[in-house]
């Protein structure tokens, strides 16, 4: 039997295992963060496809229920008024209802995720039209989720729970404010941090032109 017989049947010698090791963490640190990158982005492009479904659905409220439009456009508490940046672009919208997205959030998801609900008591009646119309969001993003045991099944759920440093864990609906601070027929869906203030720190509009590089 010849030396190189020999060495085949013998396997890896110590030395080749070491370089074969060595080039499989190579690969690791180059494919690893590449699936993850993939899969955030898969995430992020999944929550802008149901920002889309939600601001349809609102859309779609306004048109069948008078009485949802104007509970919409009820301008009680400036509280709901929030200056937003996005883009290099800085604007006032006006917060209307909410829904979370993300069962580990400040609320602790005590139906924050079942169902929509008004920001003020004034925008209620949009909530319940909106929760009237969820299938149409659940249409292609319905699942089960736990919070504590508990199952609860969420409208929305995010997949994706951050953005650039930026938390988020809830949905809010929101109009467009013009230069003087009276409402437009723009209609805005924003992921937001629900440690913000009063648990709406708007994070990204995803709805219509959802940020650059999302």
């Amino acid at each position: 039997m010849t030396e190189r017989n020999s060495l085949n049947k013998q396997g890896f010698t110590l030395v080749e295992l070491v370089v074969v090791i060595g080039i499989i963490g190579a690969l690791a640190v180059i494919i690893i963060p590449s699936i993850i990158g993939y899969a955030k982005k898969a995430s992020r492009k999944a929550d802008m496809e149901t920002a889309r479904l939600i601001g349809q659905c609102a859309m779609q409220v306004m048109l069948e229920d008078p009485d949802a439009e104007a509970s919409f456009y009820n301008m009680h508490s400036s509280s709901s008024r929030k200056t937003v940046t996005q883009d290099g672009e800085t604007y006032d919208i006006w917060l209307v209802v909410r829904l979370d997205g993300n069962v580990n959030n400040k609320s602790g998801n005590s139906l924050g995720g079942s169902k929509w609900q008004g920001v003020q008591r004034e925008t209620e009646p949009f909530a319940e039209a909106m929760n009237e119309q969820k299938n149409m969001i659940q249409g292609s993003n319905k699942r089960n989720t736990r919070n504590r045991g508990d199952k609860e099944l969420l409208i929305a759920p995010m997949r994706s729970s951050e953005f650039k440093g930026k938390t988020t864990d809830r949905w809010f609906v929101a109009y467009r404010l013009d230069e003087k601070g009276k409402p437009t027929d723009v209609i805005e869906v924003w992921a937001a941090d629900s440690s913000g203030t009063y648990g709406s720190g708007m994070s990204y509009r995803l709805w219509p032109s959802p940020p650059e590089g999302y």
